[in-house]
C-alpha cells in the first residue's frame, strides 16, 4: 500500500538562502532610512537617506538579471522550478520598482 500523495500548497519559488538574504537586505536598507530619524527626534527629512532608493534599485536589477539571464534563475530559484509562471511576475516587478525608484530619485533631487 503506497501513502497518500501529499496536496502541493503554495511554496516559495526561490531558494531559502536567496530568500532570507533578500529579507535580510531589504529590511536592512529601510532600517538604515528608518533609525536616525528616531535618533534625530525627526528633525531630519524623510528623503534625506537612500536606504529605500538602494531597496528598490536592487529588486529592480535582481527581476531584471532573473528575466534576462538563465544562468541567475538557477541560482535564484528552486530546482524544479518553472521560469514560465513567474515570467509576468517579474515583469510586474521589475516596472513597479522602476517607478518606485525613479520616483524616489527624483523626490531627493527635489
Amino acid at each position: 500500500m503506497t501513502p497518500p500523495e501529499k496536496k502541493k500548497f503554495f511554496s516559495i519559488p526561490f531558494k531559502n538562502s536567496y530568500a532570507i538574504g533578500g529579507f535580510i537586505v531589504w529590511n536592512g536598507l529601510f532600517l538604515y532610512d528608518i533609525i536616525p530619524l528616531f535618533l534625530n527626534g525627526f528633525a531630519e527629512s524623510a528623503s534625506s537617506t537612500n536606504g529605500r532608493l538602494i531597496a528598490f534599485i536592487l529588486l529592480f536589477f535582481s527581476s531584471l538579471m532573473m528575466i534576462f539571464s538563465p544562468s541567475m534563475r538557477t541560482v535564484i530559484l528552486k530546482e524544479n522550478q518553472e521560469w514560465n509562471p513567474l515570467k509576468r511576475t517579474a515583469y510586474i516587478i521589475l516596472f513597479i520598482s522602476l517607478i518606485f525608484s525613479t520616483s524616489l530619485l527624483w523626490l531627493n533631487n527635489a
